[in-house]
């Protein structure tokens, strides 16, 4: 939709339906970057931060310090991501800029091409095992404030949250709104007032669209790695691109 005034200004993500495909497509690159992270880097989430968490506790409540740290390592770093994204997103927002999503998404390009060039330049020397800690590490926070950064880069479609890194919360949310809709559903055959039952259902399936493309993301992810280790990082960078042009075309904020 085009804004009128003096000024002719590029036309904005009016229809939630194509910020909801933007969300989709972020699920697909966090499922492919996070099953990615997990086979090269030694079995260790840098998104699905539920993981970490129970993995670092239960390794340190067994006084297994060294494992639980590097549990404990990614967890921080997405926060520092997610953190720094989210003042990003928000000064941006306060000075009036509408090109907020890019500005996140340019962050997490940087991220993940160095990890692209350092993990595949150390991959071709050693095995990640054998790698010294720091390199490990060092990768692990490359990926995970990558991930972070893009939690906080769309984070409400149609007025309602939504995590594309994280996807526990899309299926309770996809169901919570399929229960709403069989409710809805009822209380119109008893000409009660309801909310269109049509609305939790296309929640519903919206919230399981993004639980299904980190799914398949992670599918992809595992198959790339397999195949072509880390030059299949390459597909989730060229939808990431792909975003951002969208986004500096016509802008996902107003």
């Amino acid at each position: 939709m085009l804004k009128t005034g003096s000024n002719i200004a590029q036309p904005a993500f009016s229809d939630e339906a194509e910020k909801a495909w933007l969300a989709l497509l972020l699920g697909w690159v966090a499922g492919f970057a996070d099953a990615f992270g997990f086979l090269i880097l030694n079995h260790i989430f840098t998104s699905h931060i539920s993981g970490n968490s129970v993995a670092a506790g239960a390794e340190a409540g067994q006084g297994h310090w060294t494992i639980a740290a590097r549990h404990a390592w990614p967890i921080l770093c997405f926060i520092i991501g997610f953190f720094f994204a989210a003042v990003i997103e928000t000064a941006c927002g306060r000075l009036g800029m509408r090109r907020r999503l890019s500005a996140g998404l340019i962050v997490e390009v940087v991220l993940l091409w160095m990890f692209f060039l350092f993990g595949d330049s150390w991959m071709h020397s050693a095995d990640m095992a054998s790698q010294a800690p720091v390199k490990v590490y060092f990768l692990v926070a490359l990926l995970a404030v990558a991930m972070g950064v893009q939690n906080a880069s769309l984070r409400r479609v149609r007025s309602q949250s939504v995590h594309t890194g994280y996807v526990t919360g899309m299926l309770t949310q996809s169901v919570e709104h399929a229960v709403n809709a069989l409710f809805a559903a009822y209380d119109r055959m008893r000409n009660r007032v309801a909310k269109p039952s049509s609305d939790h259902v296309k929640g519903m399936i919206f919230y399981a669209g993004v639980w299904f493309s980190f799914t398949i993301g992670a599918i992809c992810g595992g198959i790339g790695e397999s195949r072509w280790s880390f030059s299949s990082l390459l597909a989730p960078l060229a939808v990431l691109m792909c975003i951002i042009v969208c986004d500096i075309i016509r802008p996902v904020h107003d």
